[in-house]
């Protein structure tokens, strides 16, 4: 979801990240940018939950995740 402000935030920050991974998956970067700079943040907090507040070891784990999306984006359908 959004990043805080209420539903109709989170709502635009869905949008816009929807809006990006489609045009991620055309090959555009700027867009895959924009979908990165949305995502990580909240990411990386998820991470530290799991692996604990050691920051460099959340922020390698969503490196290696990072990666993955790159490489699968293309087959992504956001259905489950």
């Amino acid at each position: 979801m959004g990043q805080g402000g209420g539903p109709r935030r989170a709502q635009a920050h869905d949008d816009e990240l929807g809006r990006a991974v489609a045009a991620a998956q055309e090959g555009d970067e700027a867009a895959f940018a924009v979908a990165y700079r949305l995502v990580q943040p909240g990411l990386v907090g998820y991470l530290r939950g799991l692996v604990g507040t050691d920051g460099e070891t959340a922020e390698d784990v969503a490196a290696d995740a990072w990666l993955e999306i790159a490489r699968d984006l293309g087959r992504f359908r956001g259905d489950g």
